[in-house]
C-alpha cells in the first residue's frame, strides 16, 4: 500500500468505528488542504509599507493563508519587504503581516507572499478563512 502512495488503508474486515474514524481522518485532512491553497475573494482597501517608508494604498483582491492578491492604480515597482495591513471584514482583527512581492504585472496586480506570522495571528487568520469557507 505504502508503494502506491496511499494514506489511508481498511484492514478486512472493516468495523463501522474503523470506517467512522479513518473517513473522519481523511475528512479533516482533505479540508486543511483545500483552506491551505483556498483564494478567499475580497474587496478591501490596504496599504502596503514598502523600503523608505514609502506607502501605497491598494485594493486587497484575494485572500490565503500564504498571501494576497492585490490591484494598486499603476504597476508596483517595488523589490524586497513590505509591510501589508489591513482589516479582515465582520471582525475586529486588523492584520499587519511581513510580506514580499512575488508577482506583478503591467496593469498593477500584484501577488504578495506573507513571510513571517506569530501563531497567534496564524491561527486567526487560519480561523477566519475557514469560516469563509464553509459558510458558502
Amino acid at each position: 500500500m505504502e508503494a502506491s502512495g496511499a494514506v489511508f488503508a481498511f484492514d478486512k474486515p472493516i468495523s463501522v468505528e474503523q470506517a467512522v474514524r479513518t473517513l473522519s481522518a481523511a475528512r479533516n485532512m482533505i479540508l486543511d488542504g483545500r483552506l491551505r491553497y483556498n483564494r478567499h475573494a475580497l474587496d478591501l482597501p490596504v496599504t502596503l509599507t514598502c523600503s523608505g517608508k514609502k506607502r501605497v494604498d491598494a485594493h486587497l483582491m484575494n485572500l490565503s493563508q500564504g498571501g494576497v492578491g492585490i490591484r494598486v492604480p499603476r504597476p508596483l515597482a517595488v523589490t524586497g519587504p513590505v509591510k501589508v495591513s489591513f482589516q479582515l471584514p465582520e471582525s475586529k482583527l486588523q492584520l499587519k503581516l511581513q510580506g514580499e512581492v512575488a508577482w506583478t504585472d503591467r496593469l498593477g496586480n500584484a501577488g504578495i507572499r506573507f513571510l513571517e506570522m506569530g501563531p497567534e495571528v496564524t491561527r486567526a487568520l487560519k480561523l477566519w478563512l475557514a469560516q469563509q469557507y464553509l459558510a458558502n
